[in-house]
């Protein structure tokens, strides 16, 4: 049950992450400021390959 809802966290922050991308994209902020999303959409992704790998090794 804790990996499941680790895993939905993870997965909020990543759609957040790619939301918040493409709105500071369209509004037209500076690049620099679009990094911040993109950093957490990356630390996102590695968590929740993490989580499934120790979630099938724990499976087996």
């Amino acid at each position: 049950m804790e990996s499941i809802i680790s895993m939905g966290i993870e997965l909020f922050f990543l759609i957040s992450s790619i939301i918040l991308f493409i709105v500071f994209i369209i509004n037209g902020f500076n690049f620099y400021l679009c990094l911040m999303p993109l950093a957490t959409g990356l630390t996102a992704i590695i968590t929740l390959i993490v989580s499934i790998k120790d979630k099938n090794r724990k499976a087996n």
